[in-house]
């Protein structure tokens, strides 16, 4: 497995295993899901019935691919994931202004209690796993050659620039500077 470029899923887990983690996660849930569809019986249900199942199962073969993606080193499989799982916090986000511009106040404060917590979590994967697909890009492109700038006091990706030359033109030290300025209230 190569290197993560100090990149971390939650600040702890290395990011392609947090990818690798979110897919079995995201294939359990999903798959248990179709399997609770399936026993209950598919016979005379409404149209809700299917569709539910349907964007199921779509799931379960994307959180499938997301997994081959990470295995295989493919970043491309990573999109259908992408797109699948980014319409729930886009739905979330959409149901809350609707909510909103209607004044809807107790359907939206009824929609944070109960969904919030969820598109959070659901669109911080995206991030994730969509940073990963950055990572990997810029690898197969030969791009990637940055080192962990993390600190002491959590700041990452700090640039350091440096000038290599000589400076013609030094800064004027301070006591031309207070010179300067003396002769300039005097005036």
């Amino acid at each position: 497995m190569s290197e993560d470029y100090g990149r971390t899923c939650l600040g702890v887990v290395p990011i392609r295993a947090g990818v690798f983690a979110i897919g079995i996660i995201q294939m359990a849930y999903e798959g248990t899901s179709v399997g609770m569809y399936i026993h209950q019986g598919m016979e005379m249900r409404s149209m809700k019935f299917y569709v539910e199942f349907a964007m199921h199962c779509l799931n379960v073969l994307a959180s499938t691919l997301l997994i081959i993606g990470l295995g295989t080193k493919t970043r491309q499989m990573f999109i259908p994931w992408l797109l699948i799982t980014v319409m729930l916090p886009t739905m979330f986000i959409l149901n809350l202004f609707t909510t909103l511009l209607f004044m809807q106040f107790h359907l939206a404060a009824d929609l944070i209690v109960h969904e919030a917590l969820i598109a959070l979590i659901v669109f911080y994967s995206c991030t994730v796993v969509y940073e990963l697909y950055c990572i990997m890009e810029l690898e197969e492109k030969g791009l990637i050659q940055f080192r962990d700038f993390s600190t002491v006091y959590g700041a990452t990706n700090v640039v350091f620039e440096s000038e290599t030359g000589n400076r013609e033109d030094s800064p004027p030290s301070y006591s031309s500077v207070v010179e300067a300025q003396k002769q300039h209230q005097r005036e």
